[in-house]
């Protein structure tokens, strides 16, 4: 009798590793039906997650009144300007796609926003507004993300064909400045400087809009009216905002950060804990190939195909009798030099088993290894179709993945 040694990869606890377990041994039991000679193959569990991964151990001391549910909440605000900073004309669009096709009237007669238009692309901001941007190293990014955003052919030009009255005006240039800092902001970081903190940035808006467009009611009311006039066209497109950014939970309008921490927390976590007490990990892996009969094939996804390459390396198994990876990221952590056991430029041990190698061109996070270790590593291309992260936990419903493993099996040194 045989044993495949299922490993898990990061992130994963009980809940998740039994399930995953579960179709495994299906599709196993499945395989030995068109291929009696594998009859005598079974699944044993590695589940190191539980006792070993990454856990919050003072119950989130080291998180800002971490409450470890969803109660506290950031304001909307910050999630507005979370989603400008990846998308900065999101706003803009949404308005153009919620307000009505603009009317441009009789032929002789010029638009009114044509006027709006010149009017915002003629503004060029004040000596006291210049003096902000210097601060924060922004002048001449304003400069670029302006150029960019208040462009003929950007959804800017789309939007201002809209505009119809001096309160339409006053609530698109205050879109218009969100957008052009957001841009402006991006292309900071990119070069190394930090983002204004907020209040510096709104009060640089504030005073923009102030010089666009002076608004003759009081700011306080201007901003109700602007916030009410724009609440529409974001309940209308959400929806597709969403679809466009693949983040929903900004758009309740408000996110909890201990929210945040509890859904990610253990996927990252758990790569930095091996990355500084792997041999823990390694050592349970090893514990539960004691009594097994051999022989012995690990089967390990993720990080656990990292834990098991190093576990290969450092130490002679004899009963196993091979290695199978899915989804692993050994490969490039090898190509780095950041792979515990081996230095870039090593060759595998000779006592390392066969190695099949399954990837997936969809999943992000898989890495062919045959050109890294060369002649001691059978790689097999997949393409699911899947977006990424779907993929990488895709690899078990795979039939290709099954048909490699039946011929990796069969085809194994095993007296």
């Amino acid at each position: 009798m045989g044993y495949i040694v299922f490993v898990h990869g990061t992130g994963v606890r009980e809940e998740s590793y039994l399930g995953s377990l579960k179709q495994i041994q299906t599709k196993l039991e499945q395989l030995k039906k068109k291929h009696p000679e594998l009859g005598s193959w079974n699944v044993a569990e590695c589940l190191w997650g539980d006792e070993l991964g990454a856990k919050l151990n003072l119950n989130g001391k080291s998180l800002p009144d971490y409450q470890g549910t969803a109660t506290r909440q950031q304001p909307g605000e910050i999630m507005q300007w979370w989603q400008l900073y990846q998308d900065p004309e999101l706003e803009l669009r949404v308005w153009e796609a919620s307000e009505p096709a603009p009317d441009f009237g009789p032929p002789t007669v010029a638009p009114k926003w044509k006027a709006y238009d010149a009017k915002l692309k003629a503004y060029r901001p004040s000596s006291e507004v210049q003096e902000v941007l210097t601060t924060f190293s922004l002048t001449d990014d304003w400069q670029l993300a302006w150029e960019e955003v208040v462009h003929p052919d950007r959804v800017y030009q789309q939007a201002v064909q809209t505009v119809t009255s001096e309160q339409d005006f006053q609530a698109l240039t205050r879109l218009v400045l969100r957008a052009v800092m957001a841009q402006a902001t991006i292309q900071s970081q990119k070069a190394g400087r930090a983002a204004p903190p907020a209040v510096s940035r709104d009060e640089v808006i504030r005073k923009m809009a102030e010089e666009i467009a002076v608004p003759i009611m009081g700011l306080r009311t201007w901003l109700a009216a602007q916030a009410n006039k724009t609440a529409g066209a974001w309940h209308k497109t959400t929806e597709a905002v969403k679809a466009s950014v693949g983040l929903a939970l900004a758009y309740s309008g408000m996110v909890s950060r201990d929210t945040i921490t509890d859904k990610t927390f253990r996927f990252g976590g758990d790569i930095l804990l091996y990355q500084a007490r792997g041999q823990k990990i390694r050592a349970y892996i090893t514990s539960q190939l004691a009594g097994l009969d051999e022989p012995v094939v690990l089967f390990a996804h993720s990080l656990g195909g990292i834990a098991c390459v190093d576990l290969l390396v450092e130490t002679s198994q004899p009963q196993v009798a091979g290695l199978i990876t899915v989804g692993s990221q050994a490969p490039l952590l090898y190509e780095m030099n950041c792979l515990t056991s081996l230095e870039a430029g090593l060759r595998l041990p000779d006592h390392f088993p066969p190695w099949l190698n399954l990837y997936d061109v969809c999943d992000l996070l898989s890495y062919p290894a045959a050109g890294v270790f060369p002649e001691r590593v059978q790689d097999h291309q997949l393409n699911s179709g899947l977006p990424y992260m779907q993929a990488h936990s895709a690899y078990w419903g795979e039939p290709e993945v099954w048909n490699r493993i039946a011929h990796f099996l069969t085809t194994l040194p095993i007296d």
